[in-house]
């Protein structure tokens, strides 16, 4: 009897510590937490633990009787996809080839800081917008210990910051083979090294000009005409997860 309650205890320990290691440390990666309905574009910062690092107006879409229909699931301003999972996901402009200063990030919470020297996986759900006529080879990332957005000078209470921010922690390849395919969700996954004590996650595109090599290699999409909406590259994103890797 003891030998079972041994095994027993232990089993449960195991899965305990499956479970903690497993727990995506991403506040609200699906997007799925909102205190509104988005009624016009640029309205990420309805989402739990998501807020905009610089002046931009990253989108956020959601399956909602109150949405304005230009921002809606699965159809919306930028194309029709439906939600990786449950019913809302996030849209961001990498560039766009008349303002290349022009970028927008998404700067996502983490539940508590990074542990110097652990590994981090880090996946998420990629889609290009039907009506983005160009793509990007990479997305880039920032892990930090601050909010991006307050390390701008401020004025009359609001934050200023430039438009691009310049440094990133690395950028993640993005096949082009798997990135034309519209319809679809494409997982991105890279691992992550933690220096200690990041809190936020950032993501887009870094740089300080449209002549950076990220933005370079970029490649109009056959079949989509080029407009003021479709004149750069834009992406969906849902399910961003932050998973620990101890051993």
């Amino acid at each position: 009897m003891y030998s079972n309650k041994k095994y027993f205890v232990t089993l449960i320990c195991f899965l305990c510590a499956l479970q903690i290691q497993s727990q995506n440390l991403l506040l609200n990666g699906d997007f799925e937490i909102s205190t509104d309905c988005p009624r016009e574009a640029g309205k990420i910062e309805l989402c739990e633990g998501w807020t905009i690092p610089n002046y931009s107006t990253p989108d956020f879409y959601k399956n909602c009787d109150n949405a304005f229909h230009n921002m809606g699931v699965p159809q919306n301003i930028m194309g029709t996809q439906i939600a990786y999972s449950g019913e809302s996901y996030a849209g961001i402009i990498l560039f766009m080839i008349d303002y290349p200063m022009y970028r927008e990030y998404i700067q996502g919470q983490l539940q508590h800081t990074l542990i110097r020297g652990i590994k981090y996986r880090v996946t998420m759900q990629i889609s290009w917008a039907e009506v983005s006529a160009y793509f990007c080879e990479v997305l880039g990332y920032k892990f930090s210990e601050d909010n991006e957005g307050s390390k701008g000078e401020k004025s009359e209470n609001k934050v200023k910051h430039k438009n691009v921010i310049s440094r990133s922690s690395g950028s993640i390849p993005l096949a082009y083979d798997k990135l034309k395919d519209k319809g679809n969700w494409h997982e991105v996954t890279f691992i992550y090294t933690a220096n200690g004590g990041e809190k936020f996650l950032t993501l887009g595109l870094f740089g300080d000009a449209f002549s950076n090599k990220q933005v370079a290699a970029a490649s109009p999409v056959k079949g989509i005409s080029v407009n003021k909406l479709s004149a750069g590259a834009y992406i969906y994103v849902d399910n961003i997860e932050v998973i620990e890797l101890r051993n």
